[in-house]
């Protein structure tokens, strides 16, 4: 979920749930697929056989024949349905319906993650532009000014200090 998040700062929330979703789908699918694939290896057409090839694929053919016996007796026949448990569903739910909140919590945290930010930015900015400062805030601007004066030039103590902390 924070590899949403963060790529949902940068990208649209809706982009960076459709490319996170199959990456998601395939990794519980993964994760909860029981049945596991044997791999067998094809004989090439052009080997002739010898007698290590006549003896390997007679190893061969033993071991398929105890491989195939091993899975119709212990391997439940698949009906095609969900295999899933319903604790499991509701982490799969879970961890589904967690990509799009994570986008948008993403989203929230810089301008160019949701478009809604940009013109959130965009009214703000205007607001601001026109308003006219009051009588309280130039008093305001004014005490402050008056304190940064009366701190003086900056050192090269304080300077040195400011670069060895950053």
């Amino acid at each position: 979920m924070l590899t949403t998040a963060l790529l949902s700062m940068w990208l649209s929330n809706t982009a960076t749930t459709a490319m996170m979703m199959p990456i998601a789908t395939a990794v519980l699918k993964r994760l909860y697929d029981e049945s596991e694939a044997v791999p067998q290896k094809e004989p090439k057409e052009n080997e002739s056989p010898s007698e290590e090839n006549a003896d390997n694929q007679e190893a061969d053919e033993e071991r398929k024949s105890e491989v195939q016996e091993f899975k119709t007796e212990d391997t439940p026949q698949s009906t095609g349905q969900n295999q899933l448990g319903k604790p499991d569903e509701k982490l799969a739910k879970g961890v589904l319906i967690s990509i799009p909140y994570a986008a948008t919590i993403g989203g929230i945290s810089t301008l160019t993650g949701t478009p809604p930010n940009l013109i959130l930015d965009g009214q703000l900015k205007r607001s601001l532009i026109k308003r006219k400062s009051t009588e309280s805030e130039s008093k305001a601007k004014a005490v402050i000014q008056s304190e940064y004066a009366q701190l003086g030039p900056i050192t090269c103590v304080y300077t040195a200090v400011n670069v060895l902390q950053h």
